[in-house]
């Protein structure tokens, strides 16, 4: 009884976090439809037009961070601190550089984007 607690334990311990990014996902989205649906109709449908294109980064971006926490945890569970500190690093570089990447391409091509999803011929 008292292992099968210990695992129940270290099962909670490891999901919380993913949990917590998921309930944190659900609030920025349902913040976002609060703030656009006090401007407009039309702001609000915006988040339709848009939500493929968010929910496919989210999830592009979800899926490096499962890579990097499974490489991690390997790293750790080996104890090699070293190497587990080495693909943080990587992964935080990484990350800012993504990040920076898509922003730029999503500001610099936002009218591109909007004419493609709202179904605008390019002139």
């Amino acid at each position: 009884m008292n292992e099968e607690k210990s695992l129940r334990r270290q099962v909670i311990d490891l999901a919380w976090p993913a949990v917590l990014q998921g309930l944190l996902s659900v609030i920025i989205l349902f913040t976002d439809r609060l703030i656009l649906g006090a401007h407009s109709g039309a702001a609000l449908a915006s988040m339709q037009v848009s939500g493929p294109i968010t929910w496919s980064l989210f999830s592009l971006f979800g899926a490096f961070s499962v890579g990097v926490l499974a490489v991690i945890g390997r790293a750790i569970g080996a104890s090699q601190e070293e190497k587990a500190s080495a693909a943080y690093g990587t992964a935080i570089c990484i990350a800012l550089f993504l990040g920076v990447a898509v922003g730029l391409l999503g500001f610099f091509s936002r009218e591109a984007i909007s004419s493609f999803l709202i179904g605008e011929r390019a002139s």
